[in-house]
């Protein structure tokens, strides 16, 4: 499971290390967090052995691009567990790539995947869970990986640039209301 986003309080990177204190928890499956973002890691990887989860953290630096499609790529799910949120474009970078996902009710995450995976912010505990229920389903997991990708194609840039386009003319018109 991955996130990306900049290493601070209100990316709820703390909840994403609380939930995987709870995953692990069991004997069968070990789940690894991978953190793309830049900041205080050493705080993070601190919290991370606090609860005894730090082998299974791993925070990265990637120039933006091709190395960030080639890393979410390797992920099973992306977590959004921020506390406050604008709309993440990770979220829908992740979602362009078919990646389930898992977010708070914070800023435009409710606007970008379904309401049944949208927890409380700072819900750690439903977090794990959604992520377990997701990861062991496999027709969920697909179902979800796909709905996540034709959402994130409403944000594609030639659409959204028509989009614009369309707004401008009505609002040259005087119809922006329509």
């Amino acid at each position: 499971m991955g996130l990306i986003g900049f290493l601070s309080e209100y990316k709820g990177i703390d909840v994403a290390i609380k939930a995987l204190h709870i995953l692990n928890k069991s004997k069968d499956h070990k789940y690894i967090l991978s953190i793309l973002g830049t900041g205080d890691k050493i705080k993070y990887y601190k919290l991370a052995e606090q609860f005894g989860v730090n082998e299974y953290v791993e925070i990265k630096t990637l120039p933006a691009g091709s190395p960030v499609i080639k890393w979410l790529d390797t992920l099973d799910i992306y977590i959004q567990p921020s506390k406050t949120e604008g709309l993440p474009r990770g979220l829908i970078e992740a979602m362009s790539r078919s990646i389930p996902a898992v977010g708070t009710n914070a800023g435009g995450i409710p606007e970008l995947i379904e309401n049944k995976y949208i927890i409380n912010k700072g819900d750690y505990k439903n977090l794990s869970h959604l992520i377990k229920k997701i990861l062991s389903d496999a027709n969920l997991y697909n179902l979800t990986a796909i709905k996540n990708f034709e959402k994130a194609k409403e944000y594609d840039f030639s659409i959204l640039k028509k989009k614009r386009f369309e707004f401008y003319k009505k609002l040259k018109e005087g119809n922006a209301n329509e």
